[in-house]
């Protein structure tokens, strides 16, 4: 009894091997940009929780704060952002220390400004160092409410205006590396109507304007080269 045994050429092979090949090369860049897309998340959430702690704060104490801590701003642990805060400064306060999350307790002072990204979670590496490092200021146009008289202040994140108490805007931000390149995803939201340019080119001349208290993305790190 005669068997016929029949198998794969060199050439289909080869020609399976290319094909999955090809779609690797499709499936692994679409595949990192998703995940990126999923941590902006943490920035877009927070930051509006950024806002309505300040709103709250505000109405109770008819002022706003540069403190995360006093105005109860305390997003949970594992977050992959730098949080900053900032607004017209206040003749008697002062917010010039920083949350460290390196430690699993973590170190929280009533005169913390800004919050670091937890590196207990993610270790030390560049991409969280330089999370951690001084934050970008993103340059913006504060718009006065209709029919008000507040006083707003422009490029007010990552700046601490030289005036006194006046009852005016505020600002946050929020940047971070969620794809493991030398760029930061940044972010701001204000208290007050805002326009910007934009920092990446692929921004510059759309979308500029954002209302107060929405989350702004003004160097996307997932589309921006």
């Amino acid at each position: 009894m005669n068997r016929t045994h029949k198998g794969f050429t060199l050439v289909e092979l080869m020609i399976v091997v290319a094909v999955i090949g090809i779609l690797a090369a499709l499936a692994i860049p679409n595949y990192i940009r998703f995940q990126a897309r999923a941590k902006q998340s943490e920035a877009k959430s927070n930051l509006k929780g950024l806002f309505t702690t300040q709103r709250s704060y505000y109405a109770e104490h008819g002022t706003y704060s540069g403190c995360i801590n006093q105005i109860g701003f305390a997003p949970e642990r594992g977050n992959r952002y730098r949080y900053t805060i900032n607004t017209v400064v206040r003749i008697d306060e002062s917010c010039g220390t920083t949350e460290d999350r390196s430690t699993g307790t973590g170190t929280r002072q009533p005169s913390d400004g800004d919050l670091l990204a937890d590196e207990f979670k993610y270790g030390t590496g560049a991409g969280i160092k330089a999370t951690n490092a001084a934050p970008p200021a993103p340059t913006y146009t504060a718009v006065p409410p209709a029919g008000t008289v507040m006083v707003v202040q422009n490029s007010l994140v990552g700046v601490v205006p030289n005036t006194a108490d006046s009852g005016g805007s505020f600002g946050g931000a929020a940047h971070g590396d969620i794809d493991s390149d030398p760029s930061l995803d940044l972010w701001y939201v204000s208290g007050v109507t805002t326009t910007t340019s934009g920092v990446c080119p692929a921004l510059k001349g759309i979308d500029q304007q954002s209302p107060g208290g929405e989350p702004k993305n003004t160097y996307n790190d997932v589309n921006c080269p």
